[in-house]
C-alpha cells in the first residue's frame, strides 16, 4: 500500500514539477535531480517510520509493527513504485533502466544477469526476490515474538 502511495505521489510531484519548468525542463532537471530525489526518499523513508510507529500505537504489537516498517521499506527498494509509476500512466515499462543501477535491482542485474544497466527482467527478478525477502521476515517475525 505504501508503494502504491509513494508511486502516485511520485507522479503528482514530478509532474507538476516538470511541468511548470516549461523550456528549461532539461537543464532544471540535471540541476534538480540530486536535492529532488534526497528529498523524495527522506519523505518516503518518513512515511515508512510514521505508518510503523502508528501501526504500533494502534495495535501495540511490536513485531507486526518492525513487520510494518521492514516490509514496506523492501517493497519500496524492490522496484515496485517504478513498475506502478509505469503502470499507473498506461506507459510501457523502458527496456533500460540505468536510473536504477546503483539500488538492489542494479546488483540483480549486474551480478545475476550480467547485464550493464537494469531491464524489465531485472526488475522483476529483484521484486521477486524482495517478496520472498519480505515473506520470510515476516514468518520469522510471527514465529519468533
Amino acid at each position: 500500500m505504501i508503494a502504491f502511495i509513494v508511486a502516485i505521489l511520485d507522479i503528482f510531484a514530478s509532474e507538476f514539477f516538470w511541468k511548470a519548468m516549461g523550456e528549461m525542463r532539461h537543464e532544471a532537471y540535471i540541476l534538480a535531480e540530486t536535492p529532488y530525489l534526497n528529498l523524495f526518499w527522506y519523505f518516503v523513508y518518513a512515511i515508512i517510520i510514521i505508518s510503523a510507529i502508528s501501526y504500533y500505537i494502534a495495535s501495540k504489537d511490536k513485531s507486526e509493527s518492525i513487520g510494518v516498517g521492514v516490509v514496506s521499506f523492501l517493497f519500496i527498494k524492490s522496484g515496485l513504485t517504478d513498475v506502478l509509476y509505469f503502470c499507473l500512466q498506461a506507459k510501457p515499462i523502458p527496456e533500460s533502466m540505468p536510473w536504477l543501477i546503483n539500488t538492489s535491482a542494479g546488483v540483480v542485474s549486474k551480478h545475476i544477469l550480467n547485464l550493464s544497466t537494469v531491464n524489465p527482467l531485472g526488475l522483476l527478478l529483484n521484486m521477486i526476490i524482495m517478496v520472498g525477502l519480505s515473506i520470510y521476515i515476516t514468518k520469522y517475525l510471527f514465529e519468533k515474538w
